[in-house]
């Protein structure tokens, strides 16, 4: 039966199809056109491969039918490059004969259909065009519903197919995921490209209408294992048809790495967090908690998984919500920490009195990322309660002036008479103009004898500089368990204080003083205790992939693990020097720990200072060239001879000399020389960078403290100069530091000899 034109409605005119004979002699062309006669526009003859390729070029061939004399040498080289230069044309093999098996290897290749030169004899060349050319046109209507641009510049990996399951379009991301140029699988089944187990099924699924997500696969592709997941739909045509079916393939790896990460990550954070003999949570940017150490289990009886979202509050006093929200309403507004204290029901249905505090967490970029905080059963003592009682009337007391209400002065001083907590009124000198009876009690005389008395020559150890900044800036400043020292000779005694200051204001809200609470304590609270041994077990945790990362890049760098180039080995040597950085830095953490926690137990060896600062400059070498910086050395081997503990020491050298380099600009100088006395060695650190302002030169050996003109230069925790310190305070030594902006600083560092 002839397929006449009114027989393919919805399908180009047939009249109108162009045909491409590639290979074969005129006798084959004239053959072809009697089949065809009345039935396409034009078919025309390319004799050679290069001939056809011209010709395909032009992309209006419709049907291309391939001699043997071209497929002979390589079908699937052939077919490949006809299905790359025209793909939207339909592709016929045209051969003598053939069996089922050899004409279905042929359409694996590429073809869409086989003809005999039997079927060619027996007018059967029409039929089989124009059956083809409309499963080839439904193909070219599948594939125009696909943005170009998507398909060019996705990240995924998005395969279409007909029917017979055959590839007709595989975007560059395909290319790159399975390592097989789009002309080399043009055409072919695709079980046969991609020889996934189960892979038939899915797609027949997806043909048969459904939409869903495969089955991940793992692919070995150059050595490095891969892993996919599909997600498959089918494709119709304008009329509703399923003419074949899409697979998206997206890459999994580093995703499922990620999460394996976060998944071991949360894991050591469970762990640390039931260290805590507190109910800690952590909660979203909207407030809702989504995180509870297992202490919130055995108080409450319930599943930690039952208490996420807003679970938790189901135990809390029903007429103790509303204060709840609102003070985390305030705390979300203004990213604050935030205390409030309600009743929460435990597992043998009794109330308890808990104390909620909950402090804002800050992304690197100052992003508000949520909040973490711990909840403490507070029923058996009012302590914590008093004390926020009495701080609330300190300030109510500091702030009631003759334009307030009598009633509220009077209620103020003389609740504040019996209130544990010392209150203290400064003037813009900071003179002592006013202080409670608590005040006395702790210093052990009468409140009219502080009138007039400068507040730091009555408590010394008080930094002057925080209590300045109340009144410039207007900022609060709090010190908790700060150590003071009271009385003079044999009446001296330390003791611990809490310490609050912030500004005093009159009617206008102009500052005219400070106003400063003070509360005796006995130690540091266990829950300060608690907080630092978890910061210093986490520190210690992030210590050993450090060091692993450290081996890695060295046997890389080395060769160990494949030979590496020149650029490779470069590269391989920053991402080290950066990852000794960090290492650095979290061994600076650990070693503030150890001498501020702890006794720090010091070895008592001969050692050379100038061997090691020398030994120091030769590990930062690299640094300072990569960075421009000429780092000179000016130690004599063996020299320098005093008792002390060479990593410690060695610590301090690499401090200084890493912060020089960090200072310095490029072009800039760093330069290390030492002398020696018969009773002192001294080691010199110089640099030529930016220097620090003579005001702050007080300040450079505080704990985290940092210059405002060095933030921007380098990162750090502000521990180092502080470190070096402790080091040097441990060996009787002393560390000094001269400085001029914008000419360089120096420091110098003194060990005795004994």
């Amino acid at each position: 039966m002839i397929i006449t034109n009114k027989s393919l409605s919805g399908v180009q005119d047939l009249a109108e199809i162009k045909v491409l004979l590639a290979g074969g002699e005129t006798e084959l062309l004239a053959e072809v056109k009697e089949c065809l006669v009345d039935f396409s526009r034009s078919v025309e003859l390319a004799e050679s491969p290069r001939d056809c390729m011209t010709r395909l070029k032009n992309g209006d061939t419709d049907v291309v039918l391939i001699d043997q004399t071209i497929l002979s040498k390589d079908p699937g080289q052939a077919l490949g490059f006809i299905r790359a230069s025209a793909p939207r044309s339909a592709i016929l093999c045209l051969v003598p004969d053939a069996s089922e098996e050899e004409a279905l290897a042929l359409i694996r290749l590429g073809a869409d259909e086989v003809v005999t030169r039997q079927e060619l004899r027996e007018g059967k060349l029409n039929r089989i065009v124009g059956r083809v050319w409309q499963r080839s046109n439904a193909g070219v209507q599948m594939t125009s519903q696909i943005s170009d641009f998507v398909l060019t510049h996705s990240f995924d990996g998005i395969l279409t197919l007909d029917l017979q399951n055959r590839v007709l379009l595989w975007n560059h991301a395909m290319e790159r995921m399975f390592g097989r140029k789009r002309e080399d699988v043009l055409g072919k089944v695709a079980v046969d490209v991609l020889p996934f187990e189960g892979l038939g099924g899915e797609i027949a699924r997806a043909v048969s209408g459904l939409s869903f997500a495969g089955q991940t696969r793992r692919y070995l592709l150059r050595g490095v294992m891969r892993v996919y997941r599909p997600y498959y739909s089918p494709l119709t045509s304008r009329s509703g048809q399923v003419i074949g079916a899409m697979a998206i393939f997206r890459d999994m790896t580093e995703e499922l790495s990620a999460g394996q990460q976060i998944k071991e990550l949360k894991e050591r954070v469970d762990k640390l967090a039931d260290t805590v003999p507190k109910m800690v949570w952590m909660a979203g940017v909207d407030g809702v908690r989504n995180y509870f150490n297992s202490r919130w289990a055995d108080f409450t009886g319930v599943n930690v998984e039952a208490l996420a979202n807003d679970g938790w509050l189901v135990g809390v006093h029903p007429q103790d919500r509303p204060n709840y929200v609102a003070v985390l309403r305030k705390a979300l507004d203004d990213r604050e920490n935030f205390h409030v204290e309600y009743r929460m029901r435990r597992h043998d249905n009794s109330f308890r009195r808990i104390l909620d505090s909950g402090t804002p967490l800050m992304g690197p970029d100052k992003e508000f990322l949520g909040f973490i905080g711990t909840c403490t059963d507070i029923s058996e003592t009012g302590t914590t309660q008093h004390r926020i009682e009495t701080r609330q009337l300190a300030r109510l007391w500091s702030e009631t002036g003759d334009y307030q209400p009598r009633s509220m002065r009077e209620t103020a001083a003389s609740t504040m008479e019996d209130a544990p907590i010392g209150v203290w009124k400064l003037d813009r000198d900071l003179v002592i103009t006013k202080a409670s009876r608590a005040v006395a009690d702790q210093l052990g005389v009468e409140p009219s004898h502080l009138v007039g008395l400068p507040f730091v020559e009555v408590v010394g150890s008080i930094p002057r500089e925080s209590l300045e900044s109340v009144l410039t800036e207007q900022t609060t400043v709090q010190l908790t368990a700060h150590r003071v020292d009271l009385g003079q000779g044999d009446d001296k005694k330390s003791v611990l204080w809490d310490l609050a200051a912030w500004p005093l204001k009159d009617k206008s809200k102009a500052v005219i003083g400070v106003c400063v609470s003070t509360i005796e304590v006995d130690e540091k609270s266990s829950n300060d205790k608690l907080k630092e041994d978890f910061i210093a077990t986490l520190v210690h945790d992030l210590k050993t992939p450090l060091i692993g990362a450290d081996r890695t890049l060295e046997l890389m760098i080395g060769g160990a693990l494949g030979e590496v180039d020149s650029g490779q080995s470069e590269v391989l040597s920053m991402l080290r020097r950066s990852n000794q950085g960090l290492l650095r830095m979290v061994q600076n953490l650990i070693e503030v720990y150890r001498y501020d926690f702890s006794k720090a137990d010091l070895a008592s060896d001969s050692i050379s200072l100038f061997d090691i600062a020398t030994e120091c400059s030769r590990e930062l070498a690299a640094v300072a060239e990569q960075k421009g910086v000429n780092l000179e050395t000016s130690l004599s081997a063996g020299h320098g001879l005093v008792l002390g503990d060479a990593l410690a020491v060695k610590r301090v050298f690499l401090n200084l000399l890493d912060n020089a380099i960090k200072f310095t600009q490029a072009g800039g100088k760093v330069r290390l020389w030492g002398e020696e006395t018969p009773n002192q060695v001294t080691v010199y650190v110089k640099d030529s960078g930016i220097g620090i302002d003579r005001e702050d030169l007080g300040k450079v050996f505080e704990r985290f403290w940092r210059s405002e003109k060095g933030r921007g230069q380098a990162v750090g925790t502000g521990l180092g100069l502080y470190l070096c310190k402790q080091i040097v305070d441990a060996h009787s030594g002393e560390i000094k530091v001269d400085s001029e902006p914008g000419v360089g600083t120096v420091f110098s560092i003194m060990l005795p000899k004994r």
